[in-house]
């Protein structure tokens, strides 16, 4: 019974890090982008 409860906590637990860490590089990947794709014309809008 307790290690049911301790194996799907961490079921739990490692999917929520593999969404975090899937948000993180999303992110990261996006800022990524936008760094490179940061041409004058794009200043304006980012302002």
């Amino acid at each position: 019974m307790g290690t049911e409860h301790i194996r799907s906590t961490r079921r739990m637990l490692s999917a929520a890090m593999t969404l975090g860490l899937t948000y993180t590089l999303t992110i990261a990947f996006m800022s990524m982008v936008d760094a490179s794709v940061n041409t004058p014309t794009a200043l304006p809008q980012a302002a």
